[in-house]
């Protein structure tokens, strides 16, 4: 079982910590003017943002413990995208990685199941809850048991992380190349990239999707320096397995 980070934004963000300053060829992708957008939004500006109505959740959920606002969230994946909702490209962390940082398993989205309106955290449902690294099969098997019993095999990836549903995944730590396993995209996401590129060089592309394609090739390039294998997921195929 490995644990997905950050869909979304993730691979971008780490590449542009993993680069060495002042030579960052990441902060270098993008245009002056984004990178100065970028670097005048506070932490929580950005989370607001990225979360939307659910930043006062998550802002009360990550205060009602000591050091949450050093938290991560990822979720249990055991192949496939996962929570694809939450963006276009995921990286996979080592089991190692995971095993030697605090980490709690959740069987559901916490801001979803633990924080009622208010916004009020529920800590004691959360504590019953909650698994450990080494017991995060347990806690898998307790909340699909019965769903188990009427799939295949092969629908079990999606039962257990999906856009319908996933086992969240709570840790803290700084995190370098040595802890990613592998980077994921889907496999239409992947060749719309390598479309845009070409559309690129034809100057047809908006400034959105220019930056898009610039960071895009951002990654690209971490990735292969890092020794990151890059999987792309035929989603299409997946969904039409027996």
């Amino acid at each position: 079982m490995e644990t997905i980070f950050s869909p979304a934004c993730a691979i971008v963000e780490m590449a542009t910590s993993w680069a060495a300053c002042p030579e960052d060829t990441a902060s270098a992708a993008a245009p002056p003017s984004r990178r100065a957008r970028r670097s005048s939004k506070t932490t929580t500006e950005l989370l607001r943002q990225r979360l939307g109505d659910f930043c006062e959740r998550r802002l009360a959920f990550d205060a009602a413990f000591t050091g949450g606002r050093q938290f991560r969230y990822g979720a249990l994946n055991i192949g496939g995208l996962g929570v694809s909702q939450f963006g276009d490209c995921c990286v996979v962390l080592t089991k190692r990685r995971m095993s030697r940082s605090p980490v709690a398993y959740l069987p559901g989205d916490s801001l979803a199941t633990y924080v009622a309106p208010g916004p009020r955290v529920d800590l004691e449902r959360l504590r019953r809850d909650a698994a450990p690294f080494a017991e995060r099969h347990r806690l898998t098997v307790l909340k699909h048991a019965d769903d188990v019993v009427a799939s295949t095999p092969t629908s079990w990836a999606a039962l257990v992380s999906s856009p319908d549903g996933f086992i969240e995944a709570i840790f803290t730590g700084p995190l370098s190349p040595t802890d990613v396993a592998e980077a994921r995209m889907s496999r239409d996401d992947f060749e719309l990239r390598f479309h845009h590129v070409f559309e690129e060089l034809r100057g047809r592309l908006d400034e959105a999707t220019r930056f898009q394609v610039e960071e895009f090739a951002m990654v690209w390039r971490h990735l292969d320096e890092k020794k990151i294998p890059l999987e792309v997921v035929d989603v299409r195929a997946a969904r039409h397995r027996p």
